[in-house]
């Protein structure tokens, strides 16, 4: 028996689409309202219209759990199919993240409207920032590429040379410098998963990358080098001379990479205004039994504040978070 195409057709609720997709916007526009409502509270204490409140504040933070809970509130379905069940539970937390990076935008913009800011350098503590501006490295004709474009950007720098590389990690471990750099990967050979174990061990956070051409190219040789500086800290602060072509970075670490967390993740960053660059499984034991997802993002020309404020109250696996530049550099 045979059966045509149209017989298979899906067949809509509303035969007038227009009118089904006014009842969904309407539907969205309510949600939005309420969303809003929610940021406003959130952002200004009763009895205090004009006076936002500090993100870091306690009643803040535990106001916001309260509203975050709402908001991932689940529904009931309990007689539904196993099968349909799976996909309206995809769908809901898809509705979710989009509801929490939406109170996230609107916290950040009500704040700013009441003359209150947020400033990315309010999600990392302070106490880890560069004790001075020393730079740490093991010199070789590539490291002292690397530092010429560093140094280019970290105001009065100076260089302290050692005979190892564990031996510069600990300079600024110690705090005896405020920055170390370590070749990170390479174009021949990816990843260099030894230097992101030391890095790991110190507990070192990227400030800056760059690039830097390395094997003979007259002979048909060259590869490509990407060195970072390293710090205690995240140094959002850091101010890229004008001049300067650079990309700046969101990197987050995830102690739970096989979570749907990471979706999560991506979409907020997606509504947000930030781009997925890439993501990579670092080991984070000796042995190599366990792995974190690190994963990068673009900061384009969108305030970063609302993704940073949502991985900061949303995401719990989230271990590292830190903001970086790549300087990029002509080199002829």
């Amino acid at each position: 028996m045979s059966v045509s195409y149209e017989s298979l057709k899906y067949k809509p609720a509303f035969e007038d689409s227009r009118a089904a997709g006014e009842i969904v916007s309407n539907i969205s526009e309510c949600r939005f309202a309420y969303i809003e409502e929610i940021a406003h509270g959130l952002v200004f204490a009763e009895g205090a219209e004009n006076v936002p409140r500090e993100i870091t504040n306690e009643d803040f933070i535990s106001d916001y759990a309260a509203a975050s809970q709402a908001l991932r509130a689940e529904g009931d379905r309990k007689n539904t199919p196993k099968r349909t069940a799976v996909f309206l539970g995809v769908m809901e937390k898809m509705s979710q993240t989009s509801d929490l990076s939406y109170l996230c935008a609107s916290i950040c913009r009500k704040a700013e409207e009441a003359g209150k800011k947020l400033e990315a350098s309010m999600f990392f503590s302070a106490e880890n920032f560069p004790v001075n501006s020393k730079i740490a490295y093991v010199r070789n004709g590539y490291s002292d590429k690397a530092y010429s474009i560093f140094s280019g950007v970290i105001p009065n720098s100076s260089v302290i040379y050692h005979g190892s590389f564990a031996a510069v990690c600990e300079e600024v471990y110690y705090g005896r410098t405020g920055y170390c750099i370590l070749p990170y990967e390479t174009s021949a050979e990816g990843s260099l998963s030894g230097f992101r174990k030391l890095i790991r061990k110190y507990e070192l956070e990227p400030v800056l990358t760059c690039s830097v051409q390395s094997g003979n190219a007259s002979q048909g040789v060259q590869s490509v080098t990407k060195f970072v500086l390293l710090s205690r800290g995240c140094v959002p602060q850091l101010k890229i001379p004008q001049k300067t072509d650079s990309q700046k970075y969101i990197r987050i670490t995830l102690d739970n990479p096989e979570s749907a967390v990471q979706t999560e993740v991506y979409l907020c960053a997606m509504l947000t205004g930030m781009e997925f660059a890439k993501i990579e499984s670092v080991p984070v034991s000796w042995d190599g039994d366990r792995y974190s997802a690190v994963m990068n993002f673009r900061v384009t020309e969108a305030d970063p504040c609302p993704f940073l404020l949502y991985l900061r109250m949303e995401v719990q696996e989230c271990s590292e978070i830190c903001i970086y530049s790549d300087i990029r550099t002509r080199q002829d």
